[in-house]
């Protein structure tokens, strides 16, 4: 009986220990973000970009000022954000100092002539041991520039090759 109990309990924590421990305060954070695309609050979407990223786009100003720019634009042609829906954080990989995690996303866009749905990878990035998490648009990342912004990358983590989107007509 001691023995199945024993057995029990080291399959029971090896299982808690493969459950990502962020993932409540990593769905909480991409949530924040994605709600603040949804309304255009680039302010707060700024907040949550890794800041590296943002450091490439010319500063935070300018970041925003590109974000919001490319917003209005899109919307003078009749596409919208219609809903922002992010899946389960999956595994988490230390990178360094970071630690790295994606989280899936489904972006659908209405046009006039219907809905593009468009399903991709967040990149979690917490440099401090899961306090806080940035994301960045995994399907940015490519095998050439991942260590240009990431040097202590993970092999380990593989991205997922982009999906085309799914046109939706009305």
């Amino acid at each position: 009986m001691t023995r199945v109990l024993f057995v029990f309990l080291l399959c029971s924590s090896n299982l808690l220990l493969s459950q990502n421990q962020f993932e409540d305060k990593i769905i909480e954070d991409s949530t924040i973000m994605a709600d603040a695309i949804k309304r255009g609050d680039f302010e707060t979407l700024a907040d949550y970009t890794y800041p590296y990223i943002i450091e490439l786009m010319g500063g935070r100003d300018t970041m925003i000022s590109l974000t919001e720019n490319a917003t209005t634009q899109m919307k003078q042609q009749g596409i919208d954000f219609k809903t922002v829906v992010l899946g389960k954080p999956a595994e988490i990989y230390k990178a360094g100092e970071e630690l790295h995690c994606l989280v899936p996303q489904t972006i659908e866009l209405t046009t006039p002539q219907g809905i593009i749905v468009n399903k991709s990878y967040l990149l979690a990035v917490s440099s401090n041991n899961g306090k806080r998490w940035y994301f960045i648009d995994a399907t940015q990342l490519t095998d050439e520039n991942v260590l240009d912004i990431f040097p202590n990358f993970n092999s380990n983590l593989k991205i997922p090759a982009q999906t085309p989107p799914e046109f939706i007509s009305n």
